[in-house]
């Protein structure tokens, strides 16, 4: 029982760790992207297309990193299956899906507070300021 409260807290807390590792990753890249979203909203981009434009980011992220994963975890099961044949191989597939629309909703939120934070601001200052 100790043992299952350490791994399960171990887990936990890599999650956790990941978690804010990819919200700092997401954040940091679309603050670093300010001045052009600054000067896309200058040439008239409505907030519809932002957040179009956040969505399919997010989209895009999420599965860059969701489908190798869910694909490298399969293959890997896979050939477990193949090597130990008096054992039975189940694919989670629930668990897959339920990992990936952790990683998409994550991903999406993130986003959504760092553009909301961006759309705040003022589009001059932030033209003529340059993010290093």
């Amino acid at each position: 029982m100790i043992a299952q409260v350490l791994s399960y807290g171990l887990t936990l807390l890599m999650a956790l760790v990941t978690v804010a590792n990819v919200m700092n990753t997401v954040s940091s890249g679309v603050t670093l992207r300010t001045r052009d979203f600054a000067v896309l909203r200058s040439l008239g981009m409505s907030g519809k297309d932002f957040r179009r434009l956040r969505i399919i980011e997010s989209l895009g992220y999420s599965s860059k990193a969701v489908l190798p994963a869910v694909a490298l975890s399969f293959g890997v099961l896979a050939v477990l299956g193949y090597f130990l044949p008096d054992t039975t191989v189940v694919m989670p597939w629930i668990e897959a899906a339920c990992a990936a629309a952790a990683v998409f909703l994550i991903v999406l939120v993130t986003e959504k507070a760092a553009f909301d934070r961006i759309m705040r601001g003022n589009t001059a200052d932030e033209i003529r300021t340059e993010n290093i």
